[in-house]
Parts: structure tokens; sequence; C-alpha cells
């Protein structure tokens, strides 16, 4: 494999540093069970250097050695900190720059999409908050004989609410698509669909911070085929918490 390039180093270091926060308090629930991969650590080093090779930022080269001494050139734990607080927009911009994301409203545009494609009795309705969330709520009409919605009924509204956001909810909504959490249009699809009882919930994250205190948590909920006492064939519900933070503490 070839070395990498200096443009890679210098971006593997900026990862090692973003990233820095959230490694020292995966290293410390390490021993406590916590086994989510490096690479799926949402806002560690390694998760926030695969992003970037994803996004085409870096190159799949990689020098552990270099890649540590690069980040050394941030060593003041104020900046960490800062930049850890930094990531998940910096990330954003980063891969909007090069078109690797696309915005809230057109996100929230596709599900309602994919949502109206079920049948005509579903009807989506897209709002942005003042802070520049967007949510996508659905009401379902009765149908008539000739199978158009009869509006002039009162619509079921189904307890559904998507979010598509640059930074984590902490007010309530069924599932959140954002930088922390890492949740995508087709997951918010599939989690309208579960609501539906039309397939199983889908793996998701969901993360929970308090504007107060500035840090939060993010939990990653994953269903599992497991065995009953009785030795038949279950499917649970498995769930592991971590702590981040967004913002730059005080």
């Amino acid at each position: 494999m070839a070395d990498p390039s200096i443009r890679d180093l210098a971006y593997r270091g900026l990862a090692a540093t973003l990233g820095g926060p959230v490694d020292i308090a995966t290293m410390f629930m390490r021993p406590f069970g916590y086994k989510t991969p490096d690479q799926q650590v949402v806002g560690g080093s390694e998760w926030i250097s695969q992003k970037m090779q994803d996004m085409g930022i870096v190159s799949s080269a990689r020098s552990p050695l270099q890649e540590f001494a690069a980040s050394m050139i941030v060593p003041s734990p104020d900046d960490l900190y800062r930049a850890a607080a930094m990531a998940p927009s910096m990330l954003g911009a980063l891969a909007r720059a090069r078109g690797g994301l696309t915005s809230n409203i057109e996100d929230a545009t596709t599900l309602a999409e994919k949502i109206k494609a079920l049948g005509p009795e579903f009807v989506p309705k897209i709002e942005q908050a003042s802070g520049g969330s967007v949510y996508v709520t659905v009401s379902r009409y009765p149908l008539k004989k000739d199978g158009t919605p009869m509006f002039s009924r009162n619509p079921m509204q189904i307890e559904y609410k998507a979010r598509f956001a640059d930074h984590p909810s902490y007010w309530g909504s069924t599932i959140s698509s954002d930088p922390v959490t890492g949740n995508t249009v087709e997951t918010a699809f599939d989690m309208f669909l579960s609501k539906l009882g039309k397939s199983e919930e889908p793996d998701y994250a969901k993360a929970f911070f308090s504007p107060a205190d500035k840090y939060g948590t993010v939990t990653d909920s994953v269903m599992r085929q497991t065995i009953s006492l009785r030795g038949n064939p279950v499917t649970r519900k498995i769930e592991e918490s971590r702590p981040f933070t967004f913002f730059e503490p005080k």
C-alpha cells in the first residue's frame, strides 16, 4: 500500500484531535463491557477518519506513527475540547463542500416522497423550526371506494416524527438524522415502516443533549436474533450508550 500523503497525514491528525475526548471516554468505558468497534463510535477519531475517507478527503493509506505525530500539532487541552465541539459541524461543512451531503430540507423532502409513494392515504407534512431543524410528520386519511383520500374526514395522526438537523436532539422525536447519530433518510423511512407494522425496527442511534451542561449521550439501538430460555428464536432490542460533548465547555 502507498504511503500517506502530507494531505492525508494532516487530515488524519485533525481527526485524532477532533475525536480525542470521545476516544478517552470510550477507553474508560471498555472495562465495563462497552464493545462497539472504534470506527463505529460516533465522534471518535477512527469514526471521523473513516468519514473523511468515505468523502474522498483522504486516501486509504495509513501510517499510525506519522498520524500520531500530526495530531500533536494541537496539544492544548482547551484546543482539544474546542475541536471536539466543532467536529460534527466541520465534517458537515466539508461534506457539503464536496457534494457529499444534502441539506436538511432536501433530506426531509426525500423522506416525504418515499412516504407518499406508499399510498394516497399517507400525507406527510414538512416543518422547519427557527433553529434550522426540519421535521416530518405524517397523517393517514381514510380512502374512498375509488382509492382517493377523504380529506373531509379527520386523519389519523401516526406516532412518528422524523428530524433532520446539524446538531443532536433535545426535543422529542421518533428518529433524528444528524452528524452525531449518523442516521440516514433510509433509516428514517425504515422506522416509519416499522410504525406501520410493515417491518422490524431498524438499527439506529439516538442522541440527547442538555443545552444547560453541554453534554449528552448517544445510544446505539440494534435488533438481534437470540434464543429464549425455552430455546425459541426471539428478536430483542440491544442498546449501548456512551457520552459525548457537542458544544465547547466553558
